[in-house]
């Protein structure tokens, strides 16, 4: 299921993920999802 859910963001943070979208042609949001996706498996990997 999909929420919906307002996040505020430092300004060059924003910056950074909306050249970052347009770079890989996805919305902010579907590049924030990889990017947390990323984050999170690698994170996982390092525990191990």
């Amino acid at each position: 299921m999909t929420e919906k859910t307002t996040i505020r963001l430092p300004s060059e943070l924003f910056r950074r993920l909306k050249d970052s979208a347009k770079r890989n042609r996805r919305s902010m949001s579907a590049q924030l999802v990889v990017l947390l996706e990323e984050a999170l498996a690698a994170e996982i990997e390092c525990a191990r």
